[in-house]
């Protein structure tokens, strides 16, 4: 299929005409006239079929009324000229004036054996290029689908060449900045994220490489506390580790409360090192063509801003990795692979540049554990400064995780570094000191019956209820779905939103009712497999070592670890191990 062909042209179409051609060869002239009339059909009743029943309008009022095609953060045009963004966007990556540039590694390339890809693996990635813009050389997707048994020959040549002199092809480099705002109405260029779109050549080569020599390498040496940029990982897998670590320390007699720090490195991506990032590629990649094929990579690179889709001139990055690149993410996350906790105890849980330490409080602690939590943001605070990044003081924060109601802190550590907070939302989900998500659940609930209304307008509308339940399913299901092993271990918070989901069914916002705890119980198996599928998960061990089947006289029993508090006995890994 193509952007170019009509809309009546769909895949049933396409097959009746390949079909009809096969039947040519054969002289089947019956079988033309049969297939003929098929066609003839298949359009008349798509055509009029879209013209009586208006799908089109229909999808407009859709997107209006859940704005699925609006964004509410804008950008206020008059208040930027366009020149000066693009030269400050440009200065983001630029070196300080107390800075100075490192020499260059050398690589020596003599006795090894360049990588070579294969013809299969650039066929493959041509064939699987998904819809996706041009960049600066504006040749759209679909030529490089659709034509490549004429290109992939070319392209191979190319990039073994360029795979085996240890270079990347300077035009590749160039790419289109595209500003999207942070904040609504954005007035100041630190409200603007730049997303660079390089060529679709030059995505695909980065695809290629980074499937076969980089992914498998940062999946299985990497770390396994950094949960961004690998395969079957996510956000829910950060967070039960998160969820997990606290509660299970809780848990523990002599521990009366968890810290935890959560970083806010401001404009992480621009501010790499290419050189620093050039000395940890030792850990991760053997070939010495590699290694200079990243470096090469990440090194020279050009970018312009579109605006108003107007480009605008090319100017010169000196450093950072570019957001919206394939290699660009695998390079931040070498960059930082490094970034671990100083004391055993403890843990720093990573996903790409949110970073959250978490360390524990003793109720009678020695001289050593009272300075684990100061200790530990001095290392942070001294990795950043060795890295070159600036930490953002005013979103860092500083809370205290405890189940007690008076709790007794003797830990040391400076209370006017970052501001202490009472809750903290960790990739969307909202943490209370008392372990509690009840201020979640209550944001949520906010949140889905401010989009009834739209349930209240189709149903006005005359909207069948297949429709209905459909946009249900998408809008509502869906971001209950979200975090629910996480803070599904509330079950008094749980109750309300089961209520709400009986209320929708009473009102016919669905066609078949939702119960919570199934839910619950679809996401907790699907993150399970998803755990079993990584070798290298952290919570994977724990999943695997204390849940253990022996027979006795009375037949087979589980034996599973000792829980003290309820807290923990409803957490994720305990639900599991006890269904």
């Amino acid at each position: 299929m193509s952007d170019k062909d009509p809309y009546w042209f769909t895949p049933k179409v396409k097959w009746l005409i390949n079909q009809k051609k096969l039947a040519k060869r054969r002289k089947n002239f019956k079988k033309v006239k049969h297939i003929d009339s098929k066609i003839r059909d298949q359009k008349l009743r798509i055509v009029l079929g879209k013209q009586q029943r208006g799908t089109s309008r229909w999808w407009e009022c859709i997107d209006l009324l859940t704005h699925r095609k609006t964004s509410s953060n804008t950008i206020v045009e008059e208040a930027f000229d366009p020149d000066s963004l693009n030269l400050e966007l440009s200065q983001r990556s630029a070196l300080t004036q107390s800075a100075t540039r490192q020499p260059s590694p050398s690589f020596n390339l003599d006795g090894w054996q360049a990588p070579q890809l294969s013809t299969t693996e650039v066929v493959q990635v041509m064939k699987n290029c998904k819809r996706t813009s041009s960049g600066p050389c504006n040749i759209p997707f679909f030529v490089y689908r659709e034509y490549w048994d004429i290109l992939a020959p070319l392209y191979h040549y190319l990039w073994n060449c360029s795979l085996e002199n240890g270079t990347f092809p300077d035009s590749y480099k160039a790419a289109d900045l595209i500003p999207i705002p942070k904040t609504r109405n954005a007035k100041h260029a630190d409200e603007i994220r730049g997303i660079s779109v390089t060529s679709v050549s030059s995505r695909l080569f980065e695809k290629a490489v980074h499937q076969k020599w980089i992914a498998p390498r940062i999946t299985s040496i990497g770390d396994p506390h950094q949960f961004a940029y690998k395969q079957n990982s996510s956000t829910i897998d950060c967070l039960l580790c998160t969820q997990h670590y606290m509660l299970q320390n809780l848990d523990r007699p002599d521990v009366d409360g968890v810290h935890a720090i959560l970083l806010d490195y401001s404009k992480a991506f621009d501010r790499v090192n290419q050189e620093k990032a050039a000395e940890l590629y030792d850990v991760f990649i053997e070939s010495p063509h590699l290694k200079k094929w990243l470096y090469e990579f990440s090194t020279g690179r050009r970018q312009r801003l579109i605006w108003k889709s107007k480009p605008l001139s090319f100017l010169s990055i000196e450093r950072g990795c570019s957001q919206g690149t394939v290699g660009g993410p695998a390079l931040f996350s070498m960059f930082t692979d490094d970034c671990r906790a100083k004391h055993q105890t403890s843990r720093v849980f990573k996903y790409s540049d949110d970073i959250s330490c978490l360390s524990i409080c003793h109720k009678q602690p020695t001289n050593d554990e009272k300075g684990i939590l100061d200790n530990e943001l001095n290392n942070l605070v001294k990795y950043a400064e060795n890295k070159e990044l600036i930490i953002n003081v005013k979103k860092s924060k500083l809370m205290r995780f405890c189940l007690n109601r008076h709790p007794f802190c003797q830990c040391e550590y400076k209370a006017d570094t970052f501001e202490s907070i009472t809750e903290m939302k960790i990739l969307g989900v909202i943490f209370q000191s008392n372990c509690s998500f009840q201020k979640h659940c209550r944001r949520l609930l906010c949140d889905l019956r401010r989009l009834l209304y739209i349930m209240k307008d189709l149903k006005l509308n005359g909207v069948p209820i297949d429709n209905i339940h459909l946009i249900f399913e998408s809008l509502i299901i869906s971001r209950v779905r979200y975090g629910l092993s996480v803070y599904g271990s509330d079950s008094i918070s749980l109750r309300k939103i089961d209520r709400f989901l009986e209320r929708c069914y009473e009102k016919n916002f669905c066609k078949s009712p939702f119960n919570i705890s199934t839910l619950r119980q679809e996401e907790d198996l699907r993150n399970l497999r998803r755990i079993k599928s990584h070798v290298n998960h952290p919570l994977n061990d724990y999943l695997t070592s204390f849940k253990k089947d022996r027979t006795t006289r009375h037949g087979f029993t589980s034996t599973r670890p000792y829980v003290r508090t309820k807290a923990f006995h409803k957490a994720f890994c305990n639900r599991v191990l006890a269904s």
